[in-house]
Formats: structure tokens, C-alpha cells, sequence
């Protein structure tokens, strides 16, 4: 898609005042239709981001109620934190919305970055189906919906004052053709979902009980899909349902292998297409992960420089395009400010957008009425500190590990652990994975700044 055809739901203007950059440079994800939003896929030889629309859109070319098990797209959508995957998502479920009805689920609960699995997964996707459809005037069967629930409550020995949640559906609720409340299924599987998200005992009890019965699991998930589906029909609506499940880049490593290893045959009998976001490292597996799901994709980072170190023109002129779609270039003293945010992001937009915000910040605070050479030059510094601080504990091991992959672009320095250093330094942003041709590694430009990886850098040899 290309940015003149973006409509203006959300006409966000650059900040034309270095007091309004707080409003334009911010780093939550953008709505469909956001002015900010520049097409990252642009200048590579083959656009990933579009390649998914169309991988998405043959899922549907199969009528939805005659797939089979193999037929549903299993896509595992990986990238470093803060490269834009949940805006691209976003902008997929607007763009395809005539061919799917999408269901949006995001790992917003720290509790749960060690601890989710499939059973959070499939537990958070029944209460938000249920509780979704109903919002959007096209109940479930109730009678389906309080099977699935009073199956979680039996199983998970979840203790439900009926009465109290009959009453909470409040006194105009409408009566099912079975003669309970419609939503009332809902309200079981929201008390389920709460009682999952309390204690770390009860979590895990409630994840042991419902993996002793996990195939009855599947069949209940299927179940509620299975009149999705149904009802979608009845109300002239998409009847492929698309389930993305977001935000999963924030598993800690034996969360995400686990999840994308050990259960993803469970994953694979889920009768709906489902994206999966995951941590850039968990494509970097003793398995191939094409395997076990039916597609991957990276969310690509811009490269502002090539594996020789020169700056790469098409890369730096759409993160300069990423910088003035928030703040405008007036603000700056010259282009070479903006050029030097860019390089010193590695083509992370998250970080790319803090360092342009907190550059504004400091030059409110010197009282300057441009952003110069010396706000970016403070915003970088501030930066590189983070990253030390991040690399502080393991320094001894990953500052030679870090100057092997500026020097070779490849990992692997021959220490037993080198793949386990390689995900950690990879999940924290330290090493960028690049996918413009040829996948290649380098280090965060701040961290190439820092004394510590000189040194170690110096005692490669030349």
C-alpha cells in the first residue's frame, strides 16, 4: 500500500512546535489510517509485508466451511521488539476485512511473559470470542458458549456464584432460547480468565489441570470456531476467521520455545488461521520452524548502512520519511541531524523514535528553538548508556561475542553457548538481524560507540 493511498481517518500533522512532539513522536502502535505510518517494506526485492497479505488472502480462496485441518495458514510473524509488527498487523485486519473476521489478542500481562502457553492462549481466545461476537450484535449459541464455560469452570475447579454472575448481566439481559441470559457463557469464562491472571500457584494450577486435558481443550476451541463460523454466515459477514495472537516477542526464551516447539502441534489443530508474533530469536532453533508452522515471516529492519559499513541511501531516506511524518523538518537545524538519528537507530523504529523524541526534550531543556547537533549527539549518548547498562552483567562474554558479528556479519565464535548469546543479544536489540538479501548480523550502532566494544574490537587484530 502505498502512503497516497492511506485514508485520513487519523490525519496526525507533524508536531510544527518542539512542545507538541510528545503527541506525534510516542511509541504505541499506529491505528490504520495514521498519517505516520510509512510502508517499511518499500526498496526490497520482494515486499515481505505484501507477501503476507497474499498468503493470507489464498487462505480464503478455500471456503471456510469445507477446510480441513491442514488447510488453515499457521504463520509465525517474528522481529525484534519495536520493528512495527503490531501497526502492520493492524493495518492487515483493516485491508483484509472483507475477507476475514479477525480476533486481536495481545500479551499485555507481565505475570505472563514466563508463563504463558497454549492453555493461556486458548483459555484468553474462547472468553474474547464469546464476549466479542456479543459486543458486536451477533451473539453465539448460548448454549455452545456455556458448555465451553462450565467446561473451564469444572476443570480448572474454579469455584462461580451463579446468581451473583446472572445478576451482574444486569436486569434488561435477554433470554437465550434455552432459557438463560445471553453473555452468561461469556461471564463463566471471564471469571476463569481472572482467576488465571491471580496467584502464580493458582496460574499454575489452572495450566497443569488444563493440560491433562488437552485434547478435550481442542475440541471445546473448536466447538466455539466451529459456530463462529456459523453465525458469521448467518450475518452476511467473513467467514474465515483470522486469530492474532500479539505481542508474543515478550516471552522470556523457555517460554517461547516451549510454546513454539514443544506445543505447537496442539497449535496446529486450532481450526482457524492464526498469526503468531514471536521473539526475533525463535526462528534460531535446533528445528526448522516452516515445520511446524505453515509460514514465517520477519518483520524486516531498514538497514541504514551495508555489511561494508556505507550508508545505504533507499534505507536512510525512508527512516528520514519516518522521522518527518512526526515531527517536521523545520524543527531540525539541517538534514544531517536527521540523517544522524537515523544511522544511530540501525533501522529500529522504536528506537528511532526515541531518540528523535528525547533529542526534542533536551533541546526544550537548553532552551534552543531547533533540534541541533548537540540534542541528537545527548539523545545518543543516553542510549548507548542504556545498552551498556543492558550488557553490564555478561560483559566479559558478550563484548568479544559482539566484535565477532561486527566483524564477520555471522554469529558463532565457536563457544558451546554462542546460539544461546546470540538469542539473548538478539531479543534486546543489541545485534540487529538484517533480511535485505542476505540475512547478516551487526551490532547497535550506540553499542559500536561504546569504550567497551572498541576495546574488544581492538583486541581482534586487524
Amino acid at each position: 500500500m502505498t502512503d497516497s493511498q492511506l485514508p485520513s481517518v487519523l490525519n496526525t500533522e507533524p508536531a510544527r512546535r518542539l512542545e507538541d512532539v510528545p503527541r506525534t513522536a510516542v511509541l504505541t502502535p499506529l491505528d490504520a489510517g495514521d498519517r505516520r505510518y510509512v510502508d517499511l517494506s518499500q526498496g526490497q526485492d520482494v515486499p515481505i509485508l505484501k507477501e503476507l497479505r497474499v498468503r493470507l488472502s489464498e487462505a480464503t480462496e478455500i471456503p471456510a466451511d469445507t477446510l480441513k485441518e491442514g488447510d488453515y495458514a499457521k504463520i509465525v510473524f517474528s522481529g525484534h521488539r519495536g520493528s512495527g509488527k503490531t501497526t502492520e498487523l493492524k493495518l492487515i485486519e483493516r485491508d483484509l476485512a472483507d475477507q476475514f473476521y479477525c480476533i486481536h489478542l495481545s500479551l499485555d500481562d507481565q505475570n505472563l511473559v514466563t508463563d504463558f502457553d497454549y492453555t493461556v492462549f486458548l483459555l484468553w481466545l474462547c472468553e474474547r470470542l464469546a464476549e466479542g461476537f456479543r459486543c458486536d450484535g451477533m451473539p453465539l449459541n448460548e448454549d455452545i458458549v456455556q458448555d465451553v464455560g462450565r467446561w473451564f469452570v469444572e476443570r480448572t475447579a474454579t469455584e462461580v456464584n451463579e446468581e451473583a454472575l446472572a445478576n451482574s448481566l444486569g436486569a434488561e439481559a435477554e433470554v437465550s432460547a434455552g432459557g438463560g441470559f445471553l453473555g452468561f457463557g461469556a461471564k463463566l469464562l471471564g471469571r476463569v480468565k481472572t482467576e488465571a491472571r491471580g496467584s502464580t500457584t493458582r496460574r499454575h494450577e489452572i495450566r497443569q489441570r488444563l493440560q491433562s486435558y488437552a485434547t478435550d481443550l481442542i475440541a471445546k476451541v473448536n466447538l466455539l470456531l466451529a459456530d463462529a463460523r456459523a453465525t458469521l454466515a448467518r450475518h452476511g459477514r467473513p467467514s474465515h476467521l483470522l486469530i492474532i495472537q500479539d505481542n508474543l516477542d515478550k516471552l522470556s526464551g523457555d517460554a517461547a520455545r516451549t510454546f513454539f516447539a514443544d506445543t505447537s502441534g496442539l497449535l496446529r489443530q486450532v481450526r482457524a488461521h492464526t498469526i503468531f508474533t514471536a521473539p526475533v530469536a525463535a526462528v534460531l532453533t535446533p528445528f526448522k520452524i516452516e515445520n511446524v508452522f505453515s509460514d514465517a515471516y520477519v518483520m524486516p529492519i531498514l538497514k541504514a548502512c551495508t555489511q561494508e559499513g556505507e550508508a545505504f541511501e533507499p534505507g536512510m531516506a525512508i527512516l528520514g520519511r519516518l522521522v518527518e511524518r512526526r515531527i517536521d523538518p523545520d524543527l531540525f537545524t539541517g538534514i544531517d541531524v536527521i540523517d544522524r538519528l537515523c544511522h544511530a537507530s540501525g533501522g529500529n523504529v522504536r528506537d528511532l523514535v526515541r531518540l528523535t523524541a528525547q533529542a526534542a526534550r533536551i533541546a526544550r531543556t537548553l532552551e534552543v528553538s531547533r533540534i541541533d547537533q548537540r540534542c541528537v549527539e545527548e539523545s545518543v549518548k543516553r542510549l548507548r548508556i542504556e545498552y551498556e547498562k543492558t550488557l553490564a552483567p555478561n560483559a566479559r562474554s558478550y563484548y568479544p561475542f559482539l566484535a565477532g558479528i561486527h566483524r564477520t556479519k555471522l554469529y558463532g565464535d565457536g563457544q558451546s553457548n554462542a546460539l544461546e548469546i546470540l538469542r539473548s543479544l538478539l531479543n534486546n536489540s543489541a545485534v540487529l538481524e538484517y533480511e535485505n538479501g542476505d540475512v547478516w548480523y551487526d551490532v547497535h550502532p550506540t553499542i559500536r560507540e561504546s569504550k567497551a566494544f572498541r576495546n574488544a574490537l581492538a583486541d581482534l587484530g586487524p
